[in-house]
């Protein structure tokens, strides 16, 4: 949920039973309450930053890390109780890998982790991310136009020395093309969610379900069809 991580429903039933159980059931107030809770995981972290280097100051900066690793990072905070920290993170496929890091060092919490490397990877040309890095992007972009998304990232990639691949529909990335924000994003999510569920009620598996709503025997679902289909499925879109 809010794009940190998946809360499945038993996994909100187990975290807040005991308040589900006091209030009679899944109640407005246990919701207000998981939602703050979910808000505490997005604050910003006053006196955090984070860089981006090149490989030269990387390796004299993880040099430093390690003359250092039982003293503060700067001479003039040797007595400090709350010296500087820092850390040097690399990229890695879906990830950043932790280099090494200063003495009494602390990482981010979950979101802000989850909003560097997701940035990091958007900066740099990537094109597949899971549905909870979507929504972290969508987050971070949400203030900025569709079309200046899809704009700056195409000039930054062609001054790659990379292969141009062309972006279709089966990249991931075309979502933070064509949804404007974070809650666009889970509205659709949920739609597809409930789809799978009500094909899940009545016993039909895709390929059943794509013959059955696929009418003109064509191959290709039309609107209209998938329309009808939904609707027979219960859903009013």
């Amino acid at each position: 949920m809010m794009g940190v991580e998946t809360l499945s429903a038993q996994v909100i039933y187990d975290k807040y039973d005991e308040a589900i159980r006091v209030r009679g059931g899944f109640t407005f107030a246990v919701f207000k309450e998981l939602i703050q809770d979910m808000a505490k995981e997005f604050r910003n972290q006053e006196g955090k930053f984070y860089s981006l280097l090149s490989l030269q100051e990387a390796e004299h900066f993880r040099s430093v890390l390690h003359a250092r690793q039982k003293q503060s990072l700067i001479n003039d905070e040797l007595l400090a109780s709350t010296p500087s920290t820092a850390a040097l993170w690399v990229l890695h496929e879906y990830d950043m890998h932790l280099l090494g890091s200063s003495y009494l060092y602390k990482s981010g919490n979950p979101s802000q982790h989850s909003s560097m490397v997701n940035s990091y990877r958007y900066l740099n040309s990537e094109t597949y991310y899971t549905n909870n890095n979507l929504t972290v992007l969508l987050r971070i972009l949400e203030n900025d136009p569709i079309e200046i998304r899809e704009k700056w990232w195409s000039e930054i990639r062609a001054c790659r020395r990379r292969r141009q691949i062309s972006i279709d529909g089966t990249f991931p990335l075309l979502t933070v093309f064509n949804t404007k924000n974070e809650f666009d994003f889970m509205e659709f999510k949920a739609v597809v969610n409930r789809v799978q569920i009500e094909l899940n009620d009545v016993g039909m598996l895709i390929y059943d379900a794509f013959r059955a709503f696929n009418s003109s025997n064509s191959g290709a679902m039309t609107c209209s069809e998938l329309y009808g289909g939904l609707d027979f499925l219960g859903l009013n879109i």
